[in-house]
């Protein structure tokens, strides 16, 4: 009787545990599906229909970050960032800076982690955080010029004593315009484009992924 029992216990406890994680599986892919969504409508300079996905993704994200245990597409660093992203153009400051922690401890070359949490310490009016992570973002070599141009003059504006709220809007304006560039010069024009767009990270030179189709009403 008690090794039965014991069994019960054990395949109940197996089940809650799946559920969980199937929860948070759920969760963790209708964040990505309407990051995509964000993403596209992003970098086709329809803001509003991009604000609005990036709304949904970062609840659905939200709700994958809170699960415990998380599950593992949660816990993948690209899956982080889009998580912290969607958190930033939603306007969750908290759970920007939640998400992009986990990531860079996980990969401490992404560089998005960094200028992300710069710009919520800047919404949050934390000149000294962000300062360390505009610094942090230099450092890791990220390879874009027109943001980092920008961050350097940002960077040259807080020394001379501007209040750090004033740098949001310019570093938003020079991160458009970098992915924007990326997307018209270099995803379109890769060697391997597929390759590209289906990576990891295929934000960062690409409007969408290579293997999704949108569908803005859903």
């Amino acid at each position: 009787m008690r090794k039965m029992l014991f069994l019960i216990a054990v395949v109940l406890t197996a089940a809650a545990l799946y559920s969980a994680d199937s929860h948070a599986w759920i969760s963790a892919r209708t964040g990505e599906r309407n990051f995509e969504r964000a993403w596209s409508a992003f970098m086709s300079k329809q803001p509003d229909t991009a604000m609005g996905y990036f709304a949904k993704s970062a609840d659905a994200y939200g709700l994958a970050l809170d699960e415990n245990p998380p599950s593992r597409t949660t816990s993948f660093p690209s899956s982080l960032t889009m998580a912290g992203i969607s958190a930033y153009y939603a306007g969750r400051n908290d759970q920007v800076l939640e998400a992009m922690g986990k990531a860079l401890d996980k990969d401490d070359s992404i560089w998005e982690g960094y200028i992300y949490t710069a710009l919520a310490y800047a919404r949050m009016n934390d000149k000294a955080h962000a300062e360390e992570f505009l610094e942090k973002y230099i450092k890791s070599n990220p390879s874009q010029s027109i943001l980092s141009s920008e961050v350097q003059r940002q960077r040259s504006v807080l020394d001379d004593g501007a209040a750090v709220a004033g740098i949001v809007r310019p570093l938003e304006g020079a991160l458009f315009d970098q992915f924007h560039n990326n997307v018209l010069f270099v995803g379109r024009k890769a060697d391997d484009p597929a390759g590209m767009c289906g990576g990891p990270f295929w934000w960062r030179n690409n409007r969408q992924p290579c293997d999704r189709s949108f569908d803005f009403r859903s």
